[in-house]
């Protein structure tokens, strides 16, 4: 498990909501402190944006002769 990884902590946090939500508990993730702590994390590892490199044009032919199943 990557624990340097801010959506990490944040997923925990979604699972952690919706146990407490369907046991009728109080939610205390939705509290202010909670908010800042995950924005402190994020502050301190920003990830970089992904992208996806562009397909070659002979990458998408093939690609889509696949698809048309020739």
């Amino acid at each position: 498990m990557a624990l340097n990884c801010p959506a990490t902590p944040r997923t925990h946090l979604a699972a952690m909501a919706q146990w407490q939500q369907q046991c009728g508990f109080d939610d205390p993730t939705k509290a202010s402190r909670v908010r800042d702590v995950l924005r402190g994390i994020q502050a301190l590892r920003p990830q970089p944006i992904k992208q996806a490199q562009a397909l070659q044009l002979q990458r998408q032919r093939r690609t889509s002769r696949v698809w048309a199943g020739n």
